[in-house]
């Protein structure tokens, strides 16, 4: 995994992750429709 020189900064819970900024659009493209599935359960108040 190479790490370019832009990055994105993503924070998860107690961590942070760096990631390539072309991988992390390419990861965000490939999960789209999970990440939409799973918003759908999450309860509205």
């Amino acid at each position: 995994f190479k790490i370019s020189r832009s990055v994105i900064v993503v924070g998860v819970i107690n961590h942070i992750e760096i990631w390539d900024a072309e991988a992390w659009y390419n990861y965000l493209k490939q999960n789209e429709k999970d990440y939409e599935a799973k918003a759908e359960k999450l309860p509205v108040q």
